[in-house]
């Protein structure tokens, strides 16, 4: 089953992203979401109020030019 969560980066309104399930109940495909950072340290929060969210085992970060 595919998952969402809310991701948040710092004090901006989180936004609702869907993870695709591999048809394995715990493992998602990659998902890229673009977000804005701010020079220096970032919180960034996954969460999902409502319903189960997925594991996320890593981040990984890339700068998008363009």
């Amino acid at each position: 089953m595919s998952r969402t969560a809310d991701v948040t980066v710092g004090t901006a309104a989180p936004r609702e992203v869907t993870f695709k399930n591999t048809w394995s109940w715990d493992d998602y495909w990659t998902l890229g979401v673009p977000v804005d950072l701010e020079e220096g340290p970032n919180k960034v929060t996954f969460g999902n109020a409502s319903a189960w969210a997925p594991n996320i085992d890593r981040i990984e970060l890339g700068r998008v030019i363009g």
